[in-house]
């Protein structure tokens, strides 16, 4: 039975592709492990798994839970299922043994194990003597050697996360099962929290019509019911408490753990319990309850707040500034919220999921709450803007006094403001000034984030040499005073640097030595967000689109989960994926998606609407929707091309020259060949005096493009060979297959044939170098020495030399031996 295609129902029950894919059912594995509390589904995976192949020999276990779970339990109901005699005790596991050496391909199933120091080490044993395969549910970790097993390839494991529905299964889900329309899957999602139960239970109430489940799920009698009998009824009275109060705090750690229960080791068995604890997003050590749970605790026991108020002392003596805001603000202590912020060092704004944390908290504030703390509201300034709230920002900042101790942090805070409005010139005049006040003040963290900020403003103004020296200022001066959140910062600007050079490879190892620097620093949602996104777009731009889709996932889940705006941009390099590959379906319901998410988190326009507009063109023109494209980016072109208008957001200072692009590009498919040369032609005239190395080659190969399309062969060719030879020392694989799938360019006269993207390909890895292979081409087209010499810019000896060293590659003697042997070989065609 095939469930890995795609999304399928059997028995009213959904088979998940990506589930059944990760037990990897084409390797020999002795231990699959699914662990996970009640209602994640662990049985229905377990036999889905079973019917994947037909070659097994299926042994379906399910010990019973209400006798003590022995050795000699497990063994009996092994025999019995393989139909073997009673045997005596002492002789039962050597039979088992034999019995099941004998079976081919034996896969025993043993469903919801209770592991105990009675039986996990005897049941390791014996299944690393019997020659099957096993695949064990439970609701918690046996004591096993699980990193030993991981590493030797004997064991895979499958935890709460792994097991949890996503929002797109939940879609698939949704029309498969066709309940009523006006419930969508992310708010199923929202109460569910991905909790199987809790999805099966919905779509049950669904059927028997009951609507007011629809927007109190933690209410529905089945859920109630459900808890009582799987979590909560097996739970001591103690542990019931503890969850109780968890369930009313924001979050818990192992010291919050026990101050609230008075024993030390609290957290630690309720997390051996698998009790619906979740690891709170964009952190390792914060814990809250499974948020199913969690709404069903509140609403059964209301009155927790005094064990929450009776931890706010102890967070304070201990100096826990961010825990105890979050406290304060969840037992309605504003005065004592605010002070606490008003102690959050900046730099901690950048560390785990705490920018998250503090914006929850300002959902619950007024701007009057800050009265007399202007460091807590630098605090709060900071963290709206980058969140996206610019006009609450404002509001905050209006309110910070003119004394000249705040007067360098309000000037680098406008100058973070003007950038995210599009005012780039007007935030480098900002920080220019602020750096000299905040340097008054010794104000080390203000003065990196400036140092930062004047970086993007000058990218974004095409000043990339300014912007390079600043970069490497503010990465000094982290470094300097041990600032590594900061420094993280400040390599993300460094590879948009990189980027823009046209060093792909360099920024690409720039993100690698940042996400190493991101875990030695303890771990930052928010900037391992911005990487993965940083990454998935390199990987685009170097012709991976198979490999960016990865990461583009997580650093869109990271990045929501910080509360930053980032993620927009996720969504719309997945839209266009997607519209590459096809899908233009997909794409468009991708940047629906992200328009009701940034409305939904009151994202200021300018931080995000003319980004959209252009994935929106590029998807359309992939749809070959080309008027609809010429509307929009005529609009957009008005707004960004005078001198006075706004400039582009500072994580895209390219903007300009990925419209043009897209401009050119319907005006090709419109015949407006000269209008488009000229659009082109403008932007690669931008791109150099900016130093945009990057967008000189994709300007380059669309230039030679058009020009050929016109007809102007020889100027085509030479445009074309320099950005190939750009876009391979650069590693811009995206162009090269562009330019080399999407129309007849240079090296082919006949428009109907198509130089194909392995060219380049296997030249670079098999045979010839890059610029070897353009010499080739043209030898191929018929150009003299002295004429490809003209064309590529270079001596007509180094031609001469190149020529040599193809001929002595291919063993031959002449050119068109060479030629002869190239497209034997497959690498001309």
């Amino acid at each position: 039975m095939d469930y890995l295609s795609s999304p399928s129902t059997l028995d009213g029950v959904i088979a998940r592709p990506r589930l059944l894919t990760a037990l990897a059912p084409e390797k020999i594995l002795q231990i699959r492990l699914l662990c996970a509390p009640a209602g994640f589904g662990k049985t229905v995976l377990a036999r889905q798994f079973s019917e994947l192949d037909s070659i097994f020999r299926v042994l379906r276990i399910s010990l019973p839970s209400n006798q003590p779970l022995t050795s000699a339990l497990i063994m009996t109901q092994i025999s019995a299922a393989l139909g073997l005699p009673e045997t005596e005790d002492h002789r039962l596991c050597e039979d088992l043994l034999e019995a099941l050496d004998a079976c081919s391909n034996a896969l025993i199933i043993l469903d919801d194990y209770r592991p105990s120091a009675d039986t996990d080490d005897w049941l390791l044993d014996f299944i690393q003597q019997s020659s099957s395969q096993w695949l064990i549910t439970a609701r918690h970790k046996p004591k096993w050697p699980l990193g030993r097993l991981l590493l030797e390839g004997q064991l895979i494991e499958l935890n709460s996360e792994d097991l949890e529905l996503t929002v797109p299964e939940l879609t698939s889900i949704l029309a498969l099962m066709s309940p009523e329309e006006s419930f969508c899957a992310k708010s199923l999602y929202d109460q569910t929290n991905g909790w199987v139960a809790g999805v099966r239970l919905f779509l049950y109430a669904q059927t028997s019509h009951q609507s007011h489940t629809q927007t109190n799920l933690h209410r529905s009698p089945y859920l109630l019911d459900y808890l009582d009998q799987e979590v909560l009824g097996l739970m001591p009275l103690s542990d019931r408490h503890l969850l109780n109060v968890i369930a009313h705090a924001p979050f818990i750690d192992s010291a919050i753990c026990s101050v609230i229960s008075g024993e030390k080791f609290s957290l630690q068995q309720l997390i051996a319990r698998q009790s619906f604890l979740r690891t709170l997003p964009g952190s390792t050590n914060r814990f809250t309850v499974y948020e199913p749970l969690r709404s069903v605790l509140r609403e059964r026991y209301p009155d927790a707040k005094k064990a929450l108020i009776g931890v706010l002392d102890w967070l304070d003596l201990s100096e826990q500034s961010l825990t105890l805001f979050s406290y304060a603000i969840r037992v309605s202590d504003t005065t004592r919220a605010v002070k606490a912020l008003s102690k959050v060092a900046l730099n901690q704004l950048f560390a785990e999921n705490n920018l998250s944390l503090i914006l929850s908290g300002l959902n619950e504030l007024e701007v009057d709450d800050f009265t007399h703390q202007p460091k807590a509201l630098i605090v709060a300034t900071r963290s709206l803007i980058m969140a996206g709230n610019l006009e609450l920002a404002e509001c905050y900042l209006s309110t910070l006094p003119n004394q000249q101790q705040w007067i360098g942090s309000k000037l680098a805070i406008q100058a973070e403001l003007a950038l995210h409005r599009g005012q780039a010139q007007e935030a480098c005049h900002l920080s220019s000034q602020a750096l000299i006040e905040l340097n008054k003040n010794k104000d080390w963290t203000q003065m990196i984030l400036c140092f930062s900020c004047m970086t993007r403003a000058q990218l974004a103004l095409g000043q990339y040499e300014q912007a390079q020296r600043h970069q490497m200022q503010g990465l000094e001066l982290a470094r300097l005073k041990g600032k590594m959140l900061l420094e993280c910062q400040l390599l993300l600007d460094q590879v948009q640097v990189e980027e823009l050079a046209g060093h792909l490879h360099r920024a690409l190892q720039v993100l690698d030595k940042l996400k190493v620097l991101i875990g030695q620093s303890g771990g930052s949602t928010l900037l391992s967000g911005s990487e993965r996104i940083r990454h998935g777009w390199l990987l685009m731009l170097t012709g991976d689109d198979d490999g960016a889709r990865l990461p583009l996932e997580q650093g869109q889940e990271l990045s929501m989960a910080s509360g930053t705006p980032v993620f927009f941009y996720s969504y719309i390099l997945l839209a266009q994926i997607d519209a590459r590959n096809g899908n233009h379906e997909q794409a468009q319901q991708r940047l629906a998606e992200v328009q009701r998410a940034l409305y939904a988190r009151g994202v200021s326009e300018p931080i995000y609407r003319s980004v959209l507009i252009v994935g929106k063109a590029s998807v359309e023109l992939l749809a070959q929707q080309y008027q609809p494209v010429m509307n929009i980016l005529e609009r957009l072109w008005q707004k960004y091309n005078d001198p006075t208008s706004l400039t582009p957001p500072s994580s895209t200072p390219e903007l300009f020259a990925l419209m043009s692009f897209l401009h050119a590009q319907a005006l090709t498919s419109q015949g407006s060949l000269d209008k488009a040369i000229q659009v082109l032609t403008q932007v690669l005239e931008k791109a150099e005096g900016f130093g945009f190395q990057v967008i000189v080659s994709q300007a380059l190969m669309a230039l030679g493009k058009a020009r050929h399309q016109r007809g102007d062969i020889r100027q085509a060719e030479r445009m074309l060979a320099s950005a190939t030879v750009m876009a391979i020392r650069q590693g811009q694989g995206q162009i090269l297959l562009e330019g080399h799938s999407n129309s007849a360019i240079a090296f082919n006269e006949n428009p109907k044939t198509k130089v194909l993207p392995t060219t380049i390909t296997a030249s670079t890895e098999t045979l010839l170098s890059p610029r070897e292979h353009v010499v080739l081409e043209l030898i191929a087209k018929g150009h003299s020495n002295a004429e490809i010499a003209e064309i590529l810019s270079i001596s007509l000896h180094t031609v001469k030399a190149h020529a040599k060293r193809i001929n002595a590659k291919f063993q031959v003697n002449s050119r068109a031996l060479a030629v002869a042997r190239a497209k034997t070989l497959g690498l001309l065609m």
